[in-house]
C-alpha cells in the first residue's frame, strides 16, 4: 500500500485533495504531498558532477542518463549493485579519494530508473534515437 502511494505521488497520479492551504497573506494553494525541501542541494550538485563525469566518458551519447539507465551501454542491474556495493565499502573503510557517496546515489538512481521504467528523459534524445527507442519498446511489449 505504501509503495503504491509513493509511486502515485512520484508519477503525479495521486488524488489531488479538495482542500486548499490558506497562507497568512490570504493566498491559497493545493497542498503537494512531496517534500522537496528534504532534498539536499549539495547532494544534487555531487550527483550532477558524477553525471558530468559520465558524459566525459560517453561524449557520443546525447543523454548519458537515458542511455545508461536503460542498460543500452551494458549496465545490467547486477553490475550496478556490484559497483554500488564497492563504492559503499570503500567509503565505509574511510577512502575519500573520490566521491563514493555520489556514485552510490547515482547507482540507486539508475536502479530506480530500471525498476520503474522511467521515460521522462527520452524526450531529450535526438529524434532518430527516440524512434529507435519506440521501436525497441514495441518489441518488448
Amino acid at each position: 500500500m505504501r509503495r503504491k502511494a509513493i509511486q502515485s505521488a512520484v508519477e503525479g497520479t495521486q488524488q489531488v485533495p479538495e482542500e486548499l492551504k490558506t497562507f497568512e497573506t490570504g493566498a491559497t494553494r493545493i497542498p503537494i504531498p512531496l517534500h522537496f525541501h528534504y532534498i539536499c542541494p549539495t547532494m544534487l550538485r555531487g550527483l550532477a558532477a558524477i553525471c558530468a563525469e559520465g558524459f566525459k566518458s560517453y561524449p557520443d551519447k546525447t543523454v548519458p542518463y537515458a542511455e545508461l539507465s536503460t542498460g543500452r551501454l551494458g549496465l545490467p542491474l547486477a553490475n550496478l549493485i556490484k559497483h554500488k556495493g564497492n563504492h559503499e565499502t570503500l567509503w565505509l573503510s574511510g577512502d575519500r579519494s573520490e566521491d563514493h557517496v555520489s556514485k552510490v546515489i547515482w547507482a540507486w538512481m539508475m536502479i530506480y530508473h530500471q525498476e520503474h521504467d522511467c521515460q521522462h528523459f527520452e524526450m531529450l534524445l535526438k529524434p532518430e534515437d527516440r524512434r529507435k527507442e519506440q521501436r525497441r519498446k514495441g518489441k518488448r511489449s
